[in-house]
């Protein structure tokens, strides 16, 4: 009965600690604001492809305090990986940009 206790505990804390997070993510509105080399569109598709894409591979967490140089040169490496690997173009040069401004803009201080 205690291992049944203590093994729910723990999935109930790692739940709640992963709610935590999305619910401190500035909306792109407010990253907009202080990030100027993208729209708010853009930035709403690049987190959009970002969620449905990346994020099943690479958690948002992960690209935190990730310098504009690597995330430059990482992304689109990336982009063309998973198209490779889908057989298909899942995110366009276009997109793939915009993924690049969602997340230059997470690490614009």
């Amino acid at each position: 009965m205690k291992k049944t206790l203590l093994a729910l505990s723990t999935v109930l804390f790692f739940a709640c600690g992963g709610s935590k997070e999305v619910a401190e993510l500035p909306t792109t509105q407010t990253l907009a604001m202080n990030y100027t080399e993208a729209t708010v569109d853009q930035l709403n598709s690049g987190k959009a492809l970002f969620e449905k894409g990346c994020n099943q591979c690479h958690g948002l967490k992960k690209s935190y305090g990730v310098s504009a140089e690597k995330l430059t040169n990482v992304v689109p490496n990336m982009v063309g990986k998973a198209n490779k690997k889908a057989g298909q173009t899942l995110i366009s040069k276009k997109g793939g940009e915009n993924v690049l401004h969602y997340l230059l803009a997470l690490n614009a201080k």
